[in-house]
């Protein structure tokens, strides 16, 4: 009877699968982790636009005389922002100094809507105490 030799160079089938299944978890978790710092990019930049429009709009309401023009501020705007932003300026006027919130909401590429604006919330918001001038 002939015995089968083996011979000890190269890889097993098993080892192989192995070696495959390994590499292939790991190219998986770095497509995750490469579309997770996309979405965090997306986020950082859109809250830094976001965070720019509102102080740009504070600075107009801060620049006015009186509480007439300063009230004239109240409401939507989307001068100043990107196009897939929109902005609100709520005026307090029940008591002294006069309470200016300014909140940013915009819509991300996946159509996730970041930021509520009837309700002020939003991490695009900048609240300010104003006294008539």
């Amino acid at each position: 009877m002939r015995k089968c030799e083996r011979s000890e160079k190269g890889f097993t089938l098993v080892e192989l699968m192995v070696a495959i299944a390994v590499f292939l978890i790991v190219a998986g978790s770095l497509f995750y982790v490469f579309t997770l710092v996309f979405e965090l990019n997306e986020s950082s930049r859109n809250l830094t636009h976001a965070l720019r429009g509102a102080e740009t709009r504070l600075e107009e309401v801060r620049n006015s005389d009186t509480m007439v023009q300063i009230t004239a501020y109240a409401g939507d705007f989307t001068n100043g922002l990107p196009e897939n932003m929109t902005g609100r300026v709520y005026v307090n006027t029940n008591s002294l100094p006069y309470e200016v919130t300014v909140v940013v909401g915009w819509t991300q590429r996946g159509g996730r809507q970041i930021g509520d604006l009837a309700n002020t919330n939003s991490p695009a918001k900048i609240v300010t105490l104003m006294l008539n001038r």
